[in-house]
Parts: structure tokens; C-alpha cells; sequence
């Protein structure tokens, strides 16, 4: 696997597919996410990508709020490349980058500096300042920026939802 602990990525990857997300726990919600988009990625010849954040958004936007870290970075990298991740970027989560509008986030970082082809995202994904974009507005961005978008239900277990929250 690849690791890119920043945006500076001069590598140019065959049909990027991204999945963006905390990662956090990388439970079974996230590992179903991670088997999309490896199934997307060999649909279209591609190049199967996780985008994660360090540090986790909340420490830098909800500093009041307590957040135990689940799996520590380094065991996180081990299991995102055990469930076939060609190439996971860290982004460092800076005040600067909270910043980024969600055209912004679409255009220069997904288009502009990985080049995806498609995505695939969990039903609650949020992207952007303040998380103001959408899924509405990623589907928009999608069909005019020429890339698909995959939106993966919540995996229940026993009618309960997956989730590291």
C-alpha cells in the first residue's frame, strides 16, 4: 500500500476510486465501504483509495468534546492495508483545511490532486466547511465533474447500526 501523509501527491493513479471517511475502528461498516470500493475500483480497472484525517476532525472543531481514539494511526494503517487499500492519504486536519468550501474540497483535492474517477461514501457523509456539503450536492458535483458516486446504506446488525460514534 501507498501512504501519503499529505495533500502533496504528485503520484498519478490508474482510475482513482476514492472512499473518504474517520476510519475509526475500521468495523464492519467501514470494511463493507472499503469492499465497494475495491469492487468499483476492479470494475473500471482502477485504483482502490481511502482518504482519512489526522487528527480526527472533532479534536480541532468540538474541542470541548471527549473522543477516545478506537485504533491507534498506526494499527488503523495496518487494517485499512489488510482489506486491500492500494493507497491511503492522510490528510493533516489543520484549521486551514476545515476551511476548504465543499466546491473547493471537489475540485482541487478530489479532481485536481487525486483524479478520481468515482467515490464511495457512507449515507452520512458530510464534506467541506462546517460540513455543508451534501449529498445532494455531491451528486451535482459527480455528474459535472465527470465521476461516479457510490452512497453505502448503514450495515445493520440485528437491526442495530454499525457505527463508531
Amino acid at each position: 500500500m501507498q501512504l501519503f501523509e499529505t495533500l502533496d501527491i504528485t503520484v498519478k493513479f490508474a482510475n482513482p476510486v476514492l472512499t473518504i471517511g474517520n476510519y475509526d475502528g475500521v468495523h464492519i461498516g467501514h470494511r463493507t465501504i472499503i469492499e465497494i470500493t475495491k469492487g468499483k475500483a476492479r470494475e473500471i480497472n482502477g485504483t482502490p483509495m481511502l482518504m482519512t484525517f489526522y487528527p480526527h476532525p472533532l479534536h480541532l472543531l468540538r474541542p470541548d468534546k471527549e473522543l477516545p481514539c478506537i485504533t491507534p494511526p498506526a494499527e488503523k494503517k495496518r487494517l485499512i492495508e489488510e482489506a486491500g487499500i492500494e493507497a491511503l492519504v492522510i490528510v493533516p486536519f489543520t484549521q486551514e483545511f476545515s476551511q476548504i468550501t465543499p466546491e473547493e474540497y471537489v475540485r482541487e483535492i478530489l479532481i485536481g490532486k487525486l483524479g478520481i474517477k468515482g467515490l464511495v461514501v457512507g449515507y452520512d457523509f458530510k464534506f467541506g466547511k462546517g460540513g455543508r456539503g451534501d449529498m445532494e450536492g455531491m451528486k451535482k458535483y459527480s455528474h459535472a465533474c465527470g465521476f461516479f458516486l457510490e452512497v453505502v446504506s448503514p450495515v445493520t446488525i440485528g437491526g442495530e447500526k454499525v457505527g463508531s460514534n
